[in-house]
Parts: C-alpha cells; structure tokens; sequence
C-alpha cells in the first residue's frame, strides 16, 4: 500500500484546491444546485482477513451478521462547464456477531481452539470526496467521470473467555469515478455510480445502483443497493483483506 500512501497526499491537495475554487464560483454567481440526502444502509459481511497465513471467515467464523446504519451524501453541481461538479459521502458500519467456533482459529498471533464461544465487532467509516465532470449529455442521459480520495478506517476486536485481540487498518486512497444517470417521466431517475482503484492484484470497488424520485417541492426519495469491496495486502494489521459490504439503502433528499 505505500504507493497509494505516496499518491493520495497530491490527490488529496488537487481536489482541496477544487474546493476553495468552488467556494469562489459560488460567492461570485450562485450558480449552483446542492443536492442532501440522508439514509440508512442495510449491510451483510462476505469474505475473509488475515493476520497470519491462514484467513478467517467474517461469516463462517466470526458470525458477523446483517445491521443497520448511516450514511449521507452532499452534491455540489456548477452550471459552469469548466467547474468541476462535487460530491462528498459518509458511511458509518458497526457490525456484531456471536458464534461458536467449528475450527480451531489463529487470528492476531493469538489462538481460539474450537468449540470456544466468540463475540465480534467490526466498525468501519467511510469519507469520500469527489471531483467530476460530465463528459456526455444526449437527451435523458448523463455520463460524469471524475477523480476521488476515499478515507477509509476499519477496526475489528474479537474475544473470547480467555482471549482478545484488537486489529485496524486506515488508508486514504485514489479513486477513479465513473457515473451514469437516466431521466425518466414524472420526477423519476435511475444511476449508478462506481467508485473504483486497481493496482496489481488490489483493488477498491465502491459501487451502487439507485432509482430515485424528486417531488415538485425538490423533496425527494431515493432507494438502491450499495456494494463496498477491498481486497487489499498488507493493509494496517492485516496481511491480506477480501471482504465486501454489501447490502440495499433507503435516503431522503433535499434539492436547494
């Protein structure tokens, strides 16, 4: 992950600059639309991590279950063509599970011999920021590509009679954003948007689909389905990560 920790600072400055720039274009003209929306996320656990040769199941394992929790989102667009459109988002996961061990388990350096009761928790926050422009419009459609920088921060603790363990990872990474939007009749839309970095044999994938209705009075509903994909090495405490977040979302929105 050093080469993401070397690129992230320069992203990171380019899209402060974007930012301030923005601030200026609307003290000037106010020519822009702000889009709120605030939601809950209905997530479920896939995949495993590792802290030692062998991973460990989220699910199989650790019994991490389904839960609900927030997420918001603020969207900044500029008439201006040359003015880059932004989107900042926040997601908050804390999951918990209880499980009795089918194997003998080694996480952290620490062993957890089978049949031991274990009680998970995972928490993960989400920060993403996001600068793009749309590259096509042809009649209902809209095609935006843009750069982003995701920080994201994740601890796990496990214990059980005897043991516990605390582990983490935080990275702030480079993001490609690539999203599309369809018009339909009577207020309703349909995008999906996808945030995405590749390097080698890693990647980050933060993905969703929505189906969206804005009423007359720029109320609005939004429903959709959101998968959060990392499949890292060497990240924090962990030497190897393949797990996803995934799970469908509800938000309601406010168009100033």
């Amino acid at each position: 992950m050093s080469v993401f920790r070397l690129i992230a600072p320069a992203a990171t400055r380019a899209l402060v600059i974007l930012v301030l720039a923005a601030g200026s274009v609307w003290a000037d003209e106010r020519a822009v639309t702000v889009d709120l929306g605030v939601g809950a996320w209905k997530y479920d656990f896939d995949g495993t991590i590792a802290t030692d040769p062998t991973g460990v199941d989220l699910q199989i394992d650790f019994g991490l279950g389904d839960d609900t929790d927030q997420q918001y989102f603020i969207d900044v667009s500029f008439a201006q063509r040359w003015m880059p459109n932004l989107r900042f988002e926040h997601s908050t996961v804390v999951g918990t599970g209880a499980r009795d061990l089918g194997r003998d388990v080694v996480f952290g350096g620490i062993s957890f011999p089978a049949p031991a009761g274990l009680r998970s928790r995972l928490t993960y926050q989400d920060n993403h920021l996001t600068a793009y422009f749309p590259v096509l419009k042809q009649g209902d459609l809209t095609v935006d590509l843009g750069l982003g920088v995701k920080r994201a921060e994740s601890g796990f603790r496990v214990n059980s009679t005897f043991n516990q363990i605390e582990t983490a990872f935080d990275e702030t990474l480079p993001m490609v954003f690539l999203g599309v939007d369809v018009q339909l009749l009577s207020g309703w839309s349909i995008n999906a948007r996808t945030h995405a970095l590749f390097w080698g044999d890693q990647q980050v994938i933060d993905g969703s689909a929505t189906l969206s209705w804005e009423s007359p009075w720029r109320l609005g509903l939004q429903m959709g389905y959101r998968h959060v994909q990392f499949q890292l090495e060497e990240t924090g405490d962990y030497s190897a990560t393949d797990f996803e977040i995934l799970g469908p979302f509800a938000s309601v929105t406010y168009r100033f």
